[in-house]
């Protein structure tokens, strides 16, 4: 016999899903307690999964997502990784892609009953060597990249719902900065796509961006949130657990999208209840509604779980056909000429019309530069109303084109570039003269779209994404706690190198000694200045070693570096930026022998 009850909570469900642009997301809290053995509680895990496979038709399922702390802590049988795994194969099976956060007791930092496991709290965080056995890439059909090949705690994965592209970013638990920095090379990617970031820590049960790194992470929240996830306007979601019970927030980006950022985590509560957050996403209405459900009990939470966000303004490509009247699009930028990057994607339907896409100044919104679909078929820069190309590319109709311009207000110069669907990228002009007569006080603040000529053709585009680098420090990211030294004295010691006096200076003699810098946490580091006390007669040879915690393997700078003989003053040493919290300088010996002397060190980065 049918449970009423039961078919009519069904019946409701689906209900909401006639209207062809809405779909569901359902999002798994922390599931760490209903795989722990000791609690059998596994039921309500598999009832989750089987209900997703159930429904994934008539709710429209697109893609699942699972916030980490997938189990609570591996065991000598491996039981909890085996019951995950068993349980995402449903998944697999159903073709429903998904992706999954890694949680602090989804690595080697948990063991036992829950508690810190032995060695380096910090080191262990990052060994997920079983996360990545039982859930290699190869499970993960949506996925597109990782930031450390075969690792896929920070990935990410794409899908098509609602008539939108979307971009789910996996960040692991208070990530390092690499992972940071490599996230800030993949979204400019990507201008045509919802963005969700998946990590397990993020909001903080009151609603409130967690500010510290747990003790034992890198990167606070908050760090990330500023670094990151407010700097680019196809940002929509952030989706965390970690801590209990359901919040959300809404705020800002730098470029006035808003960012929806909810927690759900229930694992106190019954162990979990087999809680999903069903996230209900209409594009067409521009909502975002959420509701925590367990299949397990078939109950949906009547409290402050449930929410809804209405006028989201989702990302969406605009098509402009011939003949209408020239289209411009705020860019957001702040005021300011600093250098900056704007990408987007851009296709046409035929070749019969010359189509500008163009920035421009508020005096005058054709002044700038840009790029021209022109009607012999080919993709060149655009200066002004000048067609001015390094090289140029042949282009297909209906294919879709990634652009991206760098410019130099202050400079007067730009670069633009185009990367074909099947790659690599071109460049179209490189450090070309902005033809520009805008004053020193105006900024670049729009992008028009003309398409000039008589053809019945279009042209497909993605937002304008702007990408600027994040601020450096003016003040070297050095701390005021005192460096660490071998080989050195007490008349001439490491502390001399951060005294801001050029009349004093660190000394040692021979090669095996070297000068360490404690920068408090985890910074980039973008380069060093050093002031050698006789660099005006001898020039010395030395390495930079970079390391994110004391007791983890120090990593060897790429270099080789060599100060000048010409000079006392403090000289830049510049390399790729590196994620680290201790800077190590090691001389490797001099031209004439001395005694290697250093007046001043400046370590800078963000």
């Amino acid at each position: 016999m049918h449970n009423p009850t039961k078919l009519l909570l069904l019946f409701v469900l689906i209900s909401r899903f006639l209207l062809a642009e809405t779909f569901t997301l359902p999002v798994f809290p922390d599931t760490q307690a209903m795989l722990d053995g000791r609690f059998k509680k596994l039921d309500q895990f598999k009832a989750q999964l089987n209900w997703i496979v159930e429904n994934n038709q008539k709710l429209k399922i697109p893609f699942v997502l699972h916030v980490g702390d997938i189990i609570n802590f591996d065991t000598n049988d491996q039981h909890m990784w085996i019951s995950a795994s068993e349980g995402f194969a449903l998944l697999d099976r159903a073709g429903i892609p998904y992706a999954l956060a890694n949680g602090n007791h989804d690595n080697a930092a948990v063991f036992g009953t829950g508690s810190a496991a032995p060695g380096d709290t910090h080191a262990n965080l990052r060994n997920t060597n079983q996360f990545n056995k039982f859930f290699p890439t190869s499970r993960f059909g949506n996925q597109r990249g990782c930031c450390e090949p075969g690792k896929s705690e920070n990935s990410y994965h794409t899908f098509t719902a609602g008539g939108l592209n979307w971009l789910v970013l996996t960040l692991e638990f208070c990530s390092r900065q690499a992972p940071v920095d490599w996230a800030r090379t993949v979204l400019p990617r990507y201008p045509d796509h919802n963005v969700i970031i998946l990590t397990h820590y993020h909001l903080s049960g009151r609603g409130e961006i967690v500010t510290g790194n747990a003790g034992y992470g890198d990167l606070s929240p908050q760090q990330i949130f500023d670094q990151l996830v407010t700097r680019f306007s196809n940002i929509r979601m952030v989706l965390s657990g970690h801590v209990t019970f359901s919040a959300t927030r809404n705020d800002p980006g730098v470029y006035g999208n808003r960012i929806y950022q909810i927690l759900q985590n229930y694992q106190s509560e019954d162990h979990g209840g087999g809680y999903l957050r069903l996230l209900e996403v209409d594009t067409d209405a521009g909502t975002i509604s959420g509701y925590m459900y367990s299949p397990y009990y078939n109950k949906t939470r009547e409290d402050a779980s449930a929410f809804k966000f209405e006028a989201v303004d989702f990302v969406r490509n605009t098509t402009i056909k011939a003949g209408d009247t020239p289209r411009q699009f705020h860019l957001g930028l702040p005021q300011g000429r600093e250098p900056f990057g704007v990408t987007f994607k851009a296709s046409v339907s035929d070749r019969n019309a010359d189509i500008a896409i163009s920035l421009g100044t508020s005096t005058s919104a054709v002044q700038g530069v840009g790029i021209r679909f022109d009607q012999t078929g080919l993709i060149k820069a655009l200066n002004g109303r000048t067609l001015s190309a390094e090289s140029e590319i042949p282009y297909t109709p209906d294919t879709s084109y990634l652009f991206r311009i760098q410019l130099d207000p202050q400079a007067g110069r730009y670069s633009a570039f185009v990367t074909p669907p099947d790659g690599p990228e071109v460049a179209l002009a490189k450090g070309y003269p902005i033809n520009s007569s805008s004053t020193e006080s105006e900024v670049f603040e729009s992008a028009e779209v003309i398409i000039d000529g008589e053809s019945l053709g279009s042209l497909t585009i993605s937002p304008f994404l702007v990408v600027k680098p994040l601020p450096v420090s003016k003040q070297p990211a050095l701390t005021v706690a005192a460096p660490l030294a071998v080989g050195d004295n007490s008349e001439h010691s490491a502390e001399k190198t951060i005294d801001q006096n050029p009349s004093t200076y660190w000394e040692a003699q021979g090669k095996m000694h070297w000068l360490l810098y404690d920068l408090g946490e985890v910074k980039s580091i973008d380069y060093v200045k050093i002031a050698w006390a006789r660099g005006n007669s001898q020039t010395t040879h030395f390495d930079l070693q970079a390391s994110t915690h004391l007791n983890t393997a120090w990593t060897t700078v790429p270099g080789p570096f060599k100060s000048g003989d010409t000079t006392n003053e403090a000289e830049t040493f510049d390399f790729p930026d590196v994620a680290a919290r201790y800077i190590r300088i090691m001389p490797r010996g001099n031209s004439v022998d001395d005694p290697t002397a250093i007046s001043e060190v400046e370590i800078w980065g963000r």
